[in-house]
């Protein structure tokens, strides 16, 4: 089978793309942010200040929308949210007591999570600008955070070998998911109480978490 458009312009990795109708946006491991066209012409670009894009990490997330782009601020505890369409940063935050490790918006694009470097987790609503946590203290930090569809829970992952999994409107509300010989790297929810789990050597799991 063939591919109906193929690009070849990039010069570093991708570590991230998101679609959204015809829009593409893709990350490069350089620092770039390249706006595509359905037919994978370019339609913008710009390299937002202080971000990294490496490869192997999730700090960083773009919005459901693909209108806004969420970044870690490198040596710092704040992080920035990037309007694609001026190109500039739209609103900034320091929720956190060191770096942060982790950015995740919720399927429709109204809240941002985050991670750190401090074991804890919080979310930010745009809409009522309010945050809520912190959602536990680990003892290591932050790896991935993954929203549920029907927002009503996050399953929270770290380098300490656990999932945590609360319910967002009750901090308190939490169960935990233990037994992993590795650190846990990524977390998606698949179904509404099905999360597939990545952890560090490469193994996958997918839990029904009802």
């Amino acid at each position: 089978m063939k591919p109906k458009y193929s690009a070849d312009f990039l010069a570093t990795p991708i570590v991230k793309m998101r679609a959204n109708g015809s829009r593409l946006i893709i990350l490069t491991e350089c620092g770039d942010v390249k706006e595509l066209n359905y037919d994978l012409t370019v339609r913008g670009e710009c390299a937002p200040k202080a971000a990294d894009f490496f490869r192997f990490s999730n700090f960083y997330d773009i919005s459901p929308d693909c209108d806004y782009l969420a970044y870690t601020q490198k040596g710092t505890n704040k992080y920035a949210l990037y309007d694609l369409s001026i190109k500039k940063i739209a609103f900034e935050n320091t929720l956190h007591d060191s770096e942060l490790t982790c950015l995740r918006f919720s399927p429709d694009g109204s809240m941002l999570a985050s991670g750190g470097t401090d074991g804890k987790t919080y979310i930010y609503d745009f809409r009522t600008k309010g945050v809520s946590g912190t959602y536990g203290i680990r003892n290591d930090f932050i790896t991935d955070i993954a929203f549920d569809p029907k927002m009503d829970k996050i399953a929270v992952g770290a380098f300490d070998n656990e999932i945590r999994i609360y319910k967002i409107i009750d901090p308190d509300d939490v169960f935990t998911i233990v037994g992993f010989d590795e650190p846990i790297m990524s977390l998606r929810y698949i179904k509404d109480n099905e999360l597939a789990v990545f952890y560090k050597d490469g193994g996958f799991l997918v839990f029904d978490t009802h």
